[in-house]
């Protein structure tokens, strides 16, 4: 028997709710990150449609997600954002947090 994972892969937007059902208990979510919440005054995520690794973690904490994968997130942080946008999901969400480098491999 193989073990089956079910990926959901969301655009370069916040998710819409309309869709919150199709996300629900999913085993991955790949969701966009733009900055951490403390700079979204700077960044201006909300502006542009985007999410802070906060409220994603949030919403996908509420959707019963197993693992989150945040991607598209700013890069001004250098060698820290992994430890930061990791640091910053894990306020809010419960299971598995990725922050992967540009082609990095992620194994389901």
């Amino acid at each position: 028997m193989i073990d089956e994972k079910r990926l959901v892969f969301l655009g370069d937007e916040t998710l819409n709710p309309k869709l919150y059902d199709r996300v629900r208990n999913a085993d991955y979510v790949m969701h966009e990150a733009f900055c951490l919440d403390s700079e979204e005054n700077i960044f201006h995520a909300y502006e542009k449609n985007h999410s802070t690794a906060k409220s994603a973690s949030k919403v996908m904490n509420d959707l019963e997600v197993m693992n989150l994968i945040l991607y598209h997130t700013e890069e001004s942080h250098g060698t820290d954002r992994k430890r930061l946008y990791t640091e910053e999901a894990q306020e809010k969400f419960k299971g598995n947090v990725y922050v992967p480098d540009d082609l990095e491999i992620i194994e389901l």
